[in-house]
């Protein structure tokens, strides 16, 4: 019995509804896809285009010196560059098909990817191709930022690449997890830091209201070192915990290792209505160690661990 394993064609089928697979027109766009001259062509296309927007500003008025390369010069190596990636999209969509058939072109992220690309480039180059006075519209500006995707291509071409990128978005999926775990950890320490800290991190803009003194005593006007006259007012510390918006933007911060300021403010409070004292309620440190502990490390571990598990596991 015959056990060599059957070859798969790619091209078998009715590609775009019209050419067949002895059609010679697809039979030709064949020979383009499997040239390697044709691959090595646009691969240097890519690279080309990646090194332009490093030389090329943004804008003309952006940088005052010459750019490295003359504006008709990176227009002209736009077109040429743009022209290739249509044509290698042309013959990939003739010899595979663009949707319907079994191994069409579009069935491949990467391949949406570039094709993603290739519109992005064809709306650039007819921008560029338009007065002035209308290349500087905000939709145009938007589509010249998709240029940041070309070096993406690169990594269709390189096998090894493509597995490691393939590998992180399969772990995208068990991440979520990891999502759900840190937004109920926020809520949760946002709902404690409100009932231990909610009201009592108030404290006077000026001297004069110290420690027992509080609220009633803030009151009237000081005078700074430098003979400045200001009122006193009863204010509270930019990060707080007195609603539950204040308390999410608050344990951000604190996520941010940036919780030096909050931490003394806590550690300070004292009651209603009444000034702080220093490390009056040294207790409250408890909460953002707490905190530290289990909504920034424990969910920086957990969110690292699944990286790595699920990459280890689709990686192979």
């Amino acid at each position: 019995a015959d056990t060599q394993p059957k070859m798969i064609d790619p091209y078998k089928g009715r590609s775009l509804f019209v050419f067949k697979r002895n059609n010679p027109i697809k039979k030709i766009c064949i020979r383009i896809v499997e040239s390697r001259a044709f691959s090595a062509i646009v691969l240097v296309s890519i690279s080309v285009t990646c090194f332009m927007m490093l030389v090329t500003p943004v804008y003309k008025d952006l940088d005052p010196d010459p750019p490295l390369v003359s504006e008709s010069t990176a227009t002209l190596i736009d077109f040429v560059a743009t022209f290739v990636f249509l044509i290698e999209f042309s013959v990939h969509a003739i010899a595979l098909g663009l949707i319907f058939t079994r191994y069409a072109y579009l069935k491949s992220g990467w391949n949406i990817l570039d094709t993603l690309v290739l519109i992005f480039s064809l709306i650039d180059v007819i921008s560029s191709l338009l007065p002035d006075q209308n290349q500087d519209l905000g939709i145009m500006r938007i589509f010249r930022l998709a240029r940041a995707l070309r070096p993406l291509r690169l990594m269709k071409r390189n096998e090894s690449m493509r597995v490691i990128i393939d590998a992180v978005i399969a772990t995208l999926a068990p991440v979520a997890y990891v999502v759900v775990f840190a937004a109920a950890t926020f809520v949760t320490f946002a709902l404690i830091g409100m009932g231990l800290l909610r009201g009592r991190m108030f404290k006077c803009s000026g001297p004069g209201a110290d420690f027992p003194a509080g609220l009633k005593e803030c009151s009237g006007n000081w005078v700074t070192p430098n003979s400045l006259l200001f009122p006193r007012s009863w204010d509270k510390p930019p990060h707080n915990f007195d609603t539950w918006t204040d308390s999410i933007i608050t344990l951000y911060r604190i996520s941010s290792v940036k919780y030096v300021a909050i931490l003394t403010d806590a550690m300070d409070v004292t009651d209603y209505d009444q000034s702080p004292s220093e490390n009056h309620s040294q207790y409250l440190a408890l909460f953002f160690v707490a905190y530290l502990i289990v909504g920034f490390f424990g969910v920086l571990n957990l969110f690292v661990g699944f990286i790595v598990d699920g990459f280890n596991l689709n990686k192979g």
